[in-house]
C-alpha cells in the first residue's frame, strides 16, 4: 500500500526475511513529481478587470507549489499567459488589460520545483466591460469617499465606506499609477485624523492597509517621478504628500510607502499640489511643481527636481487658497485657483509667469474646496455639490451633481 505523507515521503514494505535472528526491512520512495492542477472557483467582473479565484491543488507533488500562472482565452488569443501569482497561500487574483467588452475564460496552472501541472478546467465565460469615467470626491465631514457616474451625472455608490480603515477626515486622493500599467490597482486617502495615507483597492474600495505616517497632518498628494538619493540619481516613482503643520511638501515610495525625506519647506499650510505641464514657459521649466498655502492666500512654485523654491503668485491675493488646477486647451492653457474665503471666485493666472489675468465670480458659491478641469470645463467642490463652470469665460454652467450630506473636500477624475 502506497501513502503520501506531510512530507511527501510513501514507505512500501516490500520484503522481509529473517536473517541471523532480526528481520531486515527494505524501503523505497516515491519519486517527487509536478503538482496537479488548481480547481477553479468563481471568477467575477468588476469596474476594471476580472477577479480569478482557485483552489489549491489536491495533491502538490512532494514539493511546496512555488506559484500559480493564470491564462487567459479571448478577443483572438487561446491560453494566453497573463500574470504569474507568488505563493502556494493565494488563490485569487486581479486581472488587468483585457480587452474591453470581450468575452473570456480563464485557467490556472501550478508550479512546484519539478515543474508546472497541467492547465485547470476553463472558468465559466465572462465579459468584461467597458471605461466608465468617475469622479471620486473625498467627503470630509462624513470620513468616506462617494463616486458620481460621470456620463450620467449622478451619484453610484460610497466607494470608500464610512471609517473603513480607521479612515477620519479624508482630503487628497490619488490612484497609483505605478503599481499597474493597465489599470491602478490601489488607491490612496489622505486621513487627517489618523495622521496617515490610507492605502484601499483600487475597485471595490476594501481597505488594505496604512500605506504611510505623515507628521503634521496630510492633504493633496500626487504621484510622480523624481530623482532618487542614489549617486548618480536615478529616476525614482514617488508619492509626493502636502504636510499641513509641519509646512512642508513629503516625499515617499511610491511602492512600499517608506519615507524619502522632505520635497520642499516653506509653505504656510500647504492644501493642494499640481504637477506643471511638461512644457517651458518664461518662468517655468517642465513638469514645475505648484503648491496652494492656505495661510499665505496664494500659490507657491517649485523647481521640478529639486523642490528649490522658485516664485509665489502674488498679484493677486487668493483667500485661503485650496484648489488649484491648470487647464490644457488652447484657450484655457492657465492656472486657475480658489478657495472657501476667496470671496465666491476662482482666480486665473498665467500659468508660465503667475501674472494675474481675472477672476471669476459666482454669488451662489458656499464654500469651495477642491477643483478639476477636464475639457475647457472647471468642476469645484462646494459643500454638497459639484458646480462647474465654462474654463474660458467663467460662465457658471451648472450644478452637475449634488449629494445629501456631503461635504466635498477633494476631487478626482477616473476612468475604471
Amino acid at each position: 500500500m502506497v501513502m503520501r505523507s506531510s512530507l511527501l515521503f510513501a514507505t512500501v514494505f516490500l520484503a522481509a526475511c529473517l536473517q541471523s535472528g532480526y528481520a531486515t526491512v527494505v524501503t523505497a520512495t516515491v519519486p517527487d513529481t509536478i503538482a496537479s492542477a488548481p480547481t477553479m472557483n468563481s471568477t467575477s467582473i468588476t469596474a476594471c478587470g476580472v477577479r480569478v479565484n482557485w483552489q489549491a491543488p489536491s495533491d502538490d507533488g512532494g514539493k511546496p507549489i512555488l506559484h500559480y500562472t493564470i491564462y487567459g482565452t479571448g478577443g483572438g488569443t487561446v491560453a494566453k499567459k497573463l500574470a504569474v501569482v507568488q505563493g502556494a497561500a493565494t488563490n485569487t487574483f486581479f486581472v488587468t488589460g483585457l480587452s474591453r467588452t470581450t468575452a473570456y475564460t480563464f485557467q490556472v496552472t501550478s508550479t512546484n520545483e519539478i515543474g508546472e501541472s497541467g492547465k485547470s478546467d476553463a472558468s465559466i465565460s465572462i465579459t468584461s466591460q467597458n471605461f466608465r469615467k468617475y469622479i471620486f470626491v473625498s467627503d470630509y465631514v462624513n470620513d468616506r469617499i462617494l463616486r458620481f457616474d460621470f456620463a450620467t451625472k449622478t451619484f453610484v455608490d460610497v466607494f470608500v465606506q464610512k471609517g473603513s480603515g480607521g479612515l477620519r477626515g479624508p482630503w487628497g486622493i490619488a490612484f497609483n499609477k505605478y503599481d499597474d500599467s493597465s489599470q491602478p490597482r490601489t488607491f490612496y486617502v489622505a486621513s487627517e485624523g489618523t495622521k496617515s495615507v490610507l492605502q484601499y483597492d483600487a475597485c471595490d474600495g476594501t481597505f488594505v492597509k496604512t500605506f504611510a505616517r505623515v507628521p503634521g497632518q496630510p492633504r493633496g498628494m500626487k504621484f510622480h517621478l523624481l530623482p532618487s538619493a542614489h549617486t548618480p540619481p536615478r529616476q525614482q516613482k514617488m508619492l509626493l504628500v502636502c504636510s499641513a503643520y509641519t509646512d512642508s511638501v513629503l516625499k515617499f515610495n511610491a511602492l512600499t510607502g517608506s519615507p524619502l525625506g522632505t520635497y520642499a519647506t516653506g509653505v504656510d499650510t500647504p492644501w493642494d499640489l499640481v504637477i506643471g505641464p511638461q512644457t517651458y514657459g518664461v518662468a517655468r521649466d517642465p513638469e514645475d511643481i505648484f503648491v496652494s498655502s492656505e495661510h499665505e492666500d496664494a500659490v507657491i512654485q517649485f523647481q521640478n527636481t529639486t523642490g528649490a523654491f522658485k516664485a509665489k503668485f502674488t498679484d493677486k491675493k487668493v483667500n485661503y487658497a485650496n484648489g488649484l488646477v491648470f487647464g490644457t486647451h488652447e484657450q484655457t492653457s492657465h492656472l486657475y485657483v480658489t478657495g472657501p474665503y476667496a470671496g465666491k471666485v476662482i482666480v486665473k493666472f498665467d500659468q508660465n509667469n503667475g501674472t494675474y489675468i481675472e477672476h471669476f465670480e459666482d454669488r451662489e458659491m458656499q464654500y469651495a474646496l477642491g477643483m478639476v478641469y477636464n475639457d475647457r470645463t472647471l468642476y469645484v467642490n462646494d459643500k454638497n455639490t459639484i458646480r462647474t463652470y465654462d474654463a474660458e469665460t467663467g460662465e457658471f454652467l451648472e450644478v452637475w451633481s449634488s449629494h445629501d450630506g456631503m461635504h466635498g473636500s477633494y476631487l478626482l477624475f477616473h476612468d475604471m
